[in-house]
């Protein structure tokens, strides 16, 4: 893993994923970015890099987004079934 600042740019961007999350898998898909760019490094130089960069951008978004969205759900549900059993205590 040669680009180092690339790598530590990458981390931040997986703070976009719940704690837990990130937490469990955060390291080994660092630790994959890094592979990878030395993989697009070694087939194309910058051109490839600044494929593979953009490709994972819009990947953690997306999934990182779908994460957040889950655990909202996941909230809400908890939030109404918690309203159903104790009515009274909305009023």
């Amino acid at each position: 893993m040669t680009d180092v600042p690339l790598v530590r740019f990458y981390r931040r961007w997986l703070r976009w994923y719940p704690a837990e999350f990130r937490e469990a898998y955060g390291p080994a898909m660092a630790d994959t970015f890094g592979e990878r760019l030395d993989d697009a490094r070694d087939r194309g130089g910058r051109a490839e890099i600044a494929a593979l960069v953009i490709r994972e951008f819009w990947s953690v978004m997306a999934t990182a987004l779908g994460r957040r969205l889950e655990q909202v759900a996941t909230d809400v549900r908890y939030a109404f079934r918690s309203l159903r059993k104790n009515p009274g205590f909305t009023t």
